[in-house]
């Protein structure tokens, strides 16, 4: 199933009607309408198969006919075929456009499928099981007219679960993507909801301290004895039960703490993309280096091949060089693969539905230079990352919803409604509260011991990018002399070794692939700084800039 140059082309557009009569064909044209997800296939006489991926809506266009439009990602072509029931159990399949085939008569082979020619050799066929359409021809006409076959086969597909207007692809800059994944990735949309809920949630607490009725609370009324009456006054007049009030104030701790995760997965979001951005540029950046080197190289190779022309040096010296050669178009081939694949990632770590909505990726630096690394205060940062954490403000908001709770359980036995009873049981009851706020005091001296690891290992991470920049650097010029010198004494006749200049070019390459990657590894770790400070792109998620209480939970 051979791609030919005017049957598939890159991208494929194939306009189908199915026109069914018949008793039997009822079943198929009642079923069929949907939207479908496949491929279409051609190969030429001797060719390898070579597939196009597809999309097709099925409607019904009149009472006794389908209209199925298949479209591949881009192109103009269209194909289309029709499809006439001549009686229950046979059938015509011609082609409108493309492929170049004539029409093909086929006879119900059984319940599902139509088949043409012979009956142990079919050169045509048609099957619908109610969710998979597949149509095989054999005998299309090909490249240089050669004989091939055409598939196409088409499996239904929930159509809800599509966009219904997915993305431009078009060019994003750095601080375009930041800002999209603090706003719009699919954690950040998922946490609002839940900041959302817990807003509503203690609105519903509030609220609850007014009198109000239900159907438990009517029973309650009319049913004589004093439990069901204890009821009905604790829907009627809640608030004068204390713990009411207590439990309105946690559901309201408890929107804060949600609040305050809103903001940490934000932050955690545009992070993520802004690390996937720098990625990619450091990706695309060693693709250029690479480039730039492999065109140096073949120049020098070229010139070692004359000279093996020439009689002036052993033949078959060009080889290890050659071999250099080889080893960069390899790595290219997997670095392009890669940049791609790491596109995608990015637009789903920015909130996008269509994998390829960012075509291209533009001042992924910023106003970062490698060249002037920032002046890093280490024990100011960390100060200002305790102080501006919102891992330690969820805490502490957390542990004053814990602290309440430990007020609720006194008087929760109160409630007709609570949980507790005045009995031996009490006890453990309220013990509970000063096991979760001690619990929730380590797992607060946790978080700030956590805190203070990263900002130390960042401090680390940055001054070794710098040291490996630095010396990276320097080994781009030693090797680029060290080369200079053996193509000199190579011009000049004197003595040298192919191995010394092999050796030269791969440290060359090598030093600019580690020139590349610690200058992207200091620009990652400065954007984690701003993270944890947030600082730069994550400025605006703080304005109160808000001042945890330190730690000592009693």
């Amino acid at each position: 199933m051979m791609r030919s140059s005017r049957v598939l082309p890159a991208a494929l557009a194939v306009a189908t009607t199915l026109v069914f009569a018949g008793c039997d064909g009822k079943d198929m044209f009642d079923s069929a309408p949907g939207h479908y997800e496949g491929f279409v296939a051609v190969k030429g006489a001797g060719a390898r198969v070579e597939q196009t991926l597809v999309q097709a809506d099925i409607k019904k266009s009149s009472k006794t006919e389908l209209a199925i439009t298949i479209a591949a990602l881009k192109g103009p072509v269209t194909w289309g075929f029709a499809l006439k029931a001549r009686d229950k159990d046979n059938v015509e399949l011609a082609p409108t456009q493309q492929p170049d085939a004539s029409a093909r008569k086929l006879k119900r082979a059984n319940n599902e499928c139509f088949a043409g020619g012979q009956t142990n050799a079919p050169t045509s066929a048609l099957c619908f099981d109610g969710h998979e359409l597949t149509i095989d021809l054999i005998g299309i006409s090909g490249p240089q007219n050669a004989a091939g076959s055409l598939t196409l086969v088409l499996d239904k597909y929930d159509k809800t679960r599509l966009p219904a207007n997915p993305e431009v692809a078009r060019p994003y800059t750095l601080s375009e993507i930041v800002d999209r994944a603090l706003k719009q990735s699919f954690t950040t949309r998922v946490e609002f909801e839940h900041v959302v809920q817990a807003k509503l949630n203690a609105q519903n607490q509030a609220a609850m301290l007014l009198p109000h009725l239900s159907a438990g609370t009517l029973l309650s009324v009319a049913w004589s004895g004093i439990s069901s009456l204890l009821h009905a006054v604790s829907d009627l007049v809640p608030f004068l039960f204390p713990d009411r009030w207590i439990q309105a104030k946690e559901a309201s701790l408890a929107a804060q703490a949600e609040r305050d995760a809103f903001i940490i997965m934000r932050a955690d979001a545009g992070n993520i993309a802004e690390g996937l951005a720098y990625v990619i540029e450091r990706d695309r950046m060693i693709i250029a280096r690479n480039q730039t080197n492999l065109a140096s190289i073949t120049v020098i190779r070229d010139e070692i091949a004359r000279r093996e022309r020439d009689n002036l040096i052993q033949a078959g010296s060009s080889d290890d060089v050659t071999s250099v050669m080889n080893s960069l178009e390899q790595g290219l081939s997997v670095m392009r693969q890669l940049v791609v694949e790491e596109y995608t990632a990015l637009a789903q770590a920015s909130g996008f539905v269509n994998p390829r909505a960012i075509s291209e990726l533009t001042s992924a630096a910023g106003e970062v230079s490698v060249e002037v690394p920032v002046e890093l205060d280490t024990a100011s940062i960390t100060e200002v990352t305790l102080q501006r954490s919102y891992e330690l403000h969820q805490l502490d908001t957390l542990i004053d919803a814990a602290r309440w709770n430990k007020y609720e359980r006194w008087f929760t036995w109160m409630d007709p409604a609570g949980g507790a009873a005045i009995g031996v049981n009490l006890y453990p009851y309220l013990q509970v509260a000063p096991s979760q706020l001690r619990e929730l005091g380590t797992k607060r001296e946790n978080m700030q011991a956590l805190l203070l690891q990263k900002t130390e290992n960042l401090f680390g991470e940055i001054n070794q990018a710098l040291q490996a920049y630095a010396l990276a650097k320097e080994g781009v010029g030693i090797q680029s002399r060290r080369i200079n010198r053996i193509l000199t004494n190579m011009r000049l006749g004197i003595n040298f070794t192919l191995a010394d200049l092999v050796g030269a070019l791969q440290s060359q390459v090598a030093a600019d692939i580690a020139q590349v990657n610690a200058e992207y590894a200091y620009y990652v770790g400065i954007s984690k700084i701003n993270r944890l400070l947030f600082a730069g792109p994550y400025a605006r998620l703080a304005p109160d800039q808000p001042q945890p209480r330190p730690a000592g939970i009693r």
